[in-house]
């Protein structure tokens, strides 16, 4: 009897310490996992920190080269300057540049260009109508498009005749997709006001005027737009089929 005791509590003794064994492995696992995850911040960091100081050493070389053009009186190269640094630079950086530039010069356009700036992560549409588009469909677009992800931008002034018939432009491949969602919901937007609305897909890709990703432009022309007289014409946007 005493014999199978002294085995019981060996077997318990060997328990124990098996599982002391594995809770020791298992603290020393988390500390040298918790010791990786500081190092790994602490390297990202100092990698950020010098990404940040060569962007910033690359835009002060920029800065000196491109003097006269940034401080330029003249409205189209600097504007020309500003996409070239936008499309060069991160956000981050560019951002701070044109706060301190519009400071200095007191020049508005650097101001203009930090709000185009807080959308460059953002699709941007620029939307360009002809005189005799129906009120009742940019009524609806302006209701609808409010409430998107996308921003959208509505010419002041009609634009003249005969300049489209009716088009959605990219100006990116990658915009692509982006171009053919916007066409897609201008065409049902226009539908449910009763209008079969016909845009073109364009791709102007060796346009250097919109080099900003995510930059579409919208033409609306009355010619494209047709009131619908029959409840069974299917005015809606069909996947085209491959």
């Amino acid at each position: 009897m005493k014999s199978e005791y002294i085995a019981v509590i060996t077997s318990v003794i060997a328990i124990s310490v098996t599982l002391f064994q594995v809770y020791i492995q298992y603290i020393s696992k988390t500390k040298e996992l918790e010791l990786a995850h500081i190092k790994y911040k602490s390297e990202y960091r100092l990698a950020k920190l010098h990404e940040d100081r060569s962007w910033k050493y690359k835009m002060t070389e920029f800065m000196a080269q491109y003097k006269e053009d940034i401080f330029s009186k003249n409205l189209e190269t600097k504007l020309n300057i500003q996409k070239i640094m936008m499309v060069s630079f991160p956000v981050n950086i560019t951002t701070k540049i044109f706060k301190d530039l519009a400071k200095v010069s007191k020049d508005k356009e650097w101001l203009k260009a930090i709000k185009i700036l807080k959308r460059i992560d953002n699709p941007t549409v620029y939307i360009q109508i002809e005189k005799g588009v129906p009120e009742a469909i940019l009524e609806s677009i302006t209701d609808t498009i409010a409430e998107g992800d996308i921003s959208y931008f509505t010419n002041d002034e009609y634009i003249d005749e005969n300049l489209t018939k009716g088009d959605v432009r990219y100006f990116l491949p990658n915009d692509k997709q982006l171009a053919e969602t916007v066409l897609k919901d201008f065409i049902d937007i226009a539908c449910e006001e009763g209008y079969k609305l016909d845009l073109e897909l364009i791709p102007l890709i060796q346009n250097k005027d919109r080099n900003i990703q995510g930059t579409i432009e919208v033409w609306l022309s009355a010619k494209s737009i047709q009131k619908i007289t029959n409840p069974k014409d299917n005015c809606f946007y069909e996947e085209p089929k491959i």
